[in-house]
This record gives C-alpha cells, sequence and structure tokens, in this order.
C-alpha cells in the first residue's frame, strides 16, 4: 500500500511541477501586506512560526474602529470584512457570520459601476463567510451534511469561481479538507487534498512552486492551521515527493512536535504518516545521518527565531495600541518596524550524488541517442541523393 501510495505522490508533485503558483481563509485588512510579507519564505515560515499570532487587544480595537466607519459609512465595505475577522479572531463566530450577512446587503445596495472592484467584494464575502460557518461547524462537531458544511462548501466554491488563483491557491485546500471532513474519511487526507488540486488549477506556475505545499502553508499564515497534525502532515508528503526534501523534513519535524505536545490527527487511515524516516530517505546512507542531525539543529533554531518574531512583533504592537495606535486608523504605524534577520535553512537538493549521477547518465544518453538518430538520418538522405543521380 505504501508503494503505491508513494506512486500517486510522486504524480501529483510532477503534476504540481505544471501548474501555477486547521481551516481558514480569511481575508481582511492585514491579508495583502502578510502576502507580500512572506513571498519567498511562505512554506519556511509556516513551517517555523515566523508569522503574526497576534494579541487579542489588536482585534479588539480593530472591531472598534470598523464599527465605526461603518455605522458613518454603511458602504464601507472592507470595514465589514474587518468588523467580520475580528469577531472571529475573538472567537465569536456567530457575529462574524452576521456581520457578512450586513455586508451582503451594503453590496446589494450599491450601484454597480466597478466590476472588479464588485467582484473583489464578492471574493472577500465567500471566502470569510465560508470559512466562518466552517469554523462553526467543525466547533459543532463536524456532522456530516451538516447545514453549516454545506454553506461552507457553497461559499468557498462561489469564491473560487470568482478568483481561482488568490490567496497562495489556499481556497482549493481548504475546500478539499471540508470536504474530507464530510465525507466517511477513508481516503487519506493528502491523497484527497493532491486530487482535489490537481483536478482544480488548470493553469501553469513555474517548476519551483508547489500550489498544494502553498496553500497547506497558507492555511497556516494566515488561517488556524498552526497546530494540525494534519496539514504539517500533508505538507511533509508533498514537499517530498515534490523533491524538496529538506523542507519535507522539516515538516515531519513539526509533525513530531505536535504529537508530542498531545496534537492528534484527524486522518487515522493506514501509513497516513511521514515519519522522519520517510522524509529522510531520498538521501544516500553516507550523508543521512548528518542531514538529520543538521536540519534538526537548524529547525530548532528557526523555531526559537519564530518564537522571538512573534515576541516582538506583538510587544511592538501591544506598545502602539496603549497609545491610541492603530493600523486601521494610523498609516505609520508599522514604520518603526523592522524585520528580524532570518535564520537560513541548509541548502540540501533533493537529488542525492547517485541520483545526479542517474540524471546525467540519462541526459547523456539521450543527447548520444539523438547524435546516432541524426547520423542514421543523413546516412540516409546521403543514400537517397547517391540514388538519385
Amino acid at each position: 500500500m505504501r508503494t503505491s501510495r508513494a506512486r500517486f505522490w510522486a504524480a501529483v508533485a510532477l503534476a504540481a511541477a505544471t501548474v501555477p503558483s486547521g481551516l481558514a481563509c480569511i481575508w481582511d485588512g492585514d491579508t495583502l501586506a502578510a502576502e507580500v510579507r512572506h513571498r519567498g519564505y511562505l512554506v519556511l515560515d509556516a513551517l517555523t512560526g515566523r508569522f503574526d499570532r497576534l494579541p487579542p487587544e489588536y482585534y479588539r480595537k480593530r472591531y472598534e474602529i470598523a464599527s465605526e466607519r461603518i455605522a458613518k459609512d454603511p458602504s464601507a465595505l472592507a470595514a465589514y470584512d474587518n468588523a467580520a475577522v475580528a469577531c472571529e479572531r475573538l472567537g465569536r463566530t456567530d457575529e462574524a457570520i452576521d456581520w457578512m450577512l450586513k455586508k451582503q446587503a451594503a453590496m446589494e445596495a450599491l450601484p454597480v459601476h466597478d466590476r472588479a472592484a464588485r467582484d473583489d467584494a464578492r471574493y472577500r464575502f465567500h471566502a470569510n463567510i465560508g470559512t466562518f460557518y466552517a469554523h462553526r461547524w467543525v466547533a459543532g462537531g463536524a456532522k456530516r451534511d451538516d447545514p453549516d458544511a454545506l454553506a461552507a462548501l457553497d461559499h468557498l466554491t462561489k469564491c473560487m469561481a470568482i478568483n481561482p488563483e488568490a490567496h497562495f491557491g489556499r481556497e482549493v485546500v481548504q475546500l478539499g479538507m471540508i470536504e474530507w471532513l464530510n465525507s466517511e474519511r477513508k481516503q487519506p487526507l493528502g491523497d484527497h487534498l493532491a486530487e482535489r488540486v490537481m483536478s482544480s488549477v488548470p493553469y501553469a506556475m513555474d517548476s519551483s512552486n508547489n500550489v498544494l505545499a502553498e496553500g497547506l502553508a497558507g492555511l497556516v499564515l494566515l488561517g488556524a492551521a498552526w497546530e494540525s497534525v494534519d496539514v504539517y502532515n500533508c505538507m511533509a508528503h508533498t514537499l517530498n515527493f515534490s523533491f524538496d526534501s529538506s523542507l519535507s523534513f522539516v515538516a515531519a519535524l513539526r509533525v513530531e512536535e505536535l504529537l508530542q505536545s498531545g496534537k492528534m490527527p484527524l486522518d487515522q487511515s493506514e501509513g497516513w504518516r511521514m515519519t522522519l524516516d520517510d522524509a529522510a530517505s531520498f538521501w544516500e546512507d553516507q550523508y543521512r545521518k548528518r542531514y538529520r542531525t543538521e536540519l534538526t539543529k537548524v529547525y530548532s533554531q528557526l523555531r526559537a527565531a519564530g518564537d522571538e518574531y512573534v515576541r516582538k512583533r506583538n510587544e511592538y504592537v501591544l506598545a502602539r495600541l496603549a497609545e491610541g495606535r492603530h493600523p486601521d486608523s494610523d498609516g505609520g504605524f508599522w514604520s518603526d518596524w523592522t524585520e528580524p534577520a532570518r535564520v537560513k535553512l541548509p541548502d540540501r537538493r533533493a537529488l542525492t550524488q547517485s541520483q545526479f549521477a542517474l540524471v546525467q547518465t540519462l541526459l547523456a544518453g539521450g543527447i548520444l541517442a539523438g547524435v546516432v538518430i541524426l547520423i542514421l538520418v543523413a546516412s540516409r538522405v546521403s543514400r537517397s541523393r547517391k540514388r538519385a543521380r
């Protein structure tokens, strides 16, 4: 069974390399800035905790500003998103849904002038309310075919239809997770997500990207999957079979960390886990122990740096909140913030020396075959010309 699954994931990785670049798909005033800040480091930041986990005071102030703005201008659509997401971050999901329904009414009352702006507002509406329904469904026990589950699937499907390329491909991954949770869960989660991505992302991407890994990372960075064993295990699988063996090993370390802290996976299918041994299987025997030791050490450094990043970021935020400042009303809120230097992951290519030699042999064989074919063609052309004379 493991061999067949490995082959399937290898095929997924190959397909992912030809398409472009737990449950959360939230849009508010911080989303675009976060996407820019993590560009190029998306997966690594998600693996090591270098992303915002802001204090409740931040969202209380956001809610206050947004609700006051809406009271003055009911057409301020972005303020509805901020109010709703603030409620969700504070654990008030019913209120978050109510704010989205108010936004829907506000959208319907506005004249249609700018199609792009209208589509963006609709996209954010469906993304947010779909996520809120999903959260309420999971919190209520995730019963199959619950009205909240069906509402979440409906809104996220509409969201993808409007803008399938947004959010690092996060919507398609989130949609796949909800589908899996609403099923009998006989198929491994990772396999279902891979099939969902392959069937839903028709555009091309650079081979250095992986839409499934980035979608999963998006659920962590911009959502609520930081402590999800299932999300990190799926990341370990897809990274391993897309030849990012170092990041796959780091993802497996994160899974190990979560399991040791008492977190449990929802996926209980046979062979669900990408173990540390599995993640290191691409490395040659003579290098494996050293790579494992080095990556484990660097992961500890990266995790410590991630926690320190959160501490400094929140310290900065709380100091300014105490002064009555907030980025939603103060354009210079982040002007004194400096991004800390990054701890770099060792540059480890997934192709080991023997694999690289194999690739070289195949390339050389292809070149040799091409030369032979050219010689044969040239010889045949020469004989044909002689007969013609």
